[in-house]
């Protein structure tokens, strides 16, 4: 029925980030509570992203976790033997191992809903300015839209220009009704500032 909502997903990946840097800190710090401190940071993340319906990191999640887990029962998971001597080297390794590619899964995650917005964000601001220019907004109206009534009247005025209501569509498609109504009231609001 909706798309995503970016700014949600944004946090959402957020809070996973925050729980695998605890983990990463206290590997750091050679606490031995690290590996557990992981494993919750992966069963948030793998909930998070079920839900979200990202069937594909929810995979790669469950395949970190598979592989900790198997470390776990005493068994290599990258050769699937299992080492007479060395188990807690082995352990700490994959732990480590596993901390750093979900470090890097929400990395790449976070990084790709930044861009979106941020491309999204770029495109309302320039419709913002066109409308400036073509004469449908001015600088009174910025000034008079410290609500988020009033910013979402400024976004249904854009509409009167065809080539706007293109570029919004466009806005709407990236990123969807209610992240595109954010975007707008940041873009006003620095406008309003400058």
């Amino acid at each position: 029925m909706f798309g995503k909502l970016w700014h949600k997903e944004q946090q959402r990946v957020q809070h996973v980030l925050e729980l695998t840097v605890t983990a990463l800190k206290m590997y750091n710090q050679k606490d031995l509570n690290a590996e557990a401190a992981l494993e919750r940071a992966i069963d948030a993340a793998i909930e998070s992203f079920s839900g979200a319906q990202a069937l594909n990191t929810a995979s790669q999640l469950e395949s970190l976790k598979a592989e900790l887990v198997t470390a776990q029962q005493g068994v290599n998971p990258y050769t699937l033997e299992k080492p007479t001597l060395g188990r807690r080297q082995m352990r700490t390794a994959v732990a480590f191992r596993v901390m750093q590619n979900l470090q890097a899964l929400l990395v790449a995650e976070a990084n790709s809903i930044q861009t979106r917005l941020q491309e999204a964000e770029a495109i309302v601001q320039q419709i913002l300015l066109s409308a400036m220019q073509g004469g449908l907004l001015t600088a009174q109206q910025l000034k008079d839209a410290n609500s988020q009534e009033a910013v979402e009247v400024i976004w249904k005025d854009v509409e009167k220009e065809g080539a706007l209501l293109v570029a919004k569509k466009k806005v709407i498609l990236a990123v969807g009704v209610f992240d595109a109504s954010i975007l707008c009231n940041n873009v006003v609001s620095s406008l309003r500032s400058s």
